[in-house]
């Protein structure tokens, strides 16, 4: 896998989208490993849960349906704060649907992450029905995690994109198109896990 031939072409896709570029950004990491397939599987039901309850579905039966689909070990300590005592940022956790978007892509479930546009509006029900105590069993199967370097690629573009945000913040500069700093953000995040072995509350996300 040739790091610096993603770079490249993550650069050329950033200033296409109208982002300002920095081409001195540390290239990604060598030796990149992508986690199992039942870890990404896992950890996108917990979230996927947890955003559940953050748009009002009960915390209680989030928590339920996650242990009966033996996924309740994904979730971050924060996560169980936020569905067991009810402790947290809930537009925060609301816009973790793009976490949940990258986490869907690389699963096969979504077709195509554009960095242009946000999610589709069908996602959620790409997902278990939770709402009925529907069983993780088909999602499980259509579940195929894509080659490590489409995830990488992906990342890569991410984490130049994010940079791109941060200076339009601190230059209080209009990001191009329409959407918003977290659906860049939180595609990284879920992107940057895959690529690691930090828990979620520990993942850093410098720029």
């Amino acid at each position: 896998m040739d790091l610096k031939k993603i770079r490249e072409s993550s650069l050329i896709k950033a200033r296409s989208l109208g982002y300002e570029t920095n081409p001195d950004l540390p290239l990604l990491d060598e030796g990149l490993v992508l986690r199992s397939a039942d870890e990404v599987v896992g950890r996108s039901l917990a979230l996927f849960a947890v955003v559940a309850g953050s748009y009002g579905f009960d915390k209680e039966s989030a928590i339920s349906w996650l242990q009966k689909e033996d996924a309740y070990s994904f979730l971050a300590d924060s996560e169980k704060c936020f569905l067991v005592d009810g402790e947290g940022d809930t537009p925060y956790i609301q816009s973790q649907v793009e976490g949940l978007n990258a986490f869907a892509w690389s699963l096969g479930i979504v077709k195509r992450l554009e960095f242009d546009q946000v999610c589709e509006n069908n996602l959620i029900k790409l997902f278990p029905d939770i709402k009925n105590n529907g069983d993780s069993s088909a999602y499980r199967s259509k579940a195929k995690v894509r080659d490590l370097e489409l995830i990488v690629q992906a990342c890569d573009l991410a984490y130049c994109l994010h940079w791109a945000v941060v200076q339009a913040q601190l230059g209080g500069k209009k990001l191009p198109g329409d959407i918003g700093p977290h659906v860049i953000v939180e595609r990284r995040r879920a992107l940057e896990w895959m690529l690691c072995k930090e828990d979620w509350d520990e993942l850093s996300l410098d720029t």
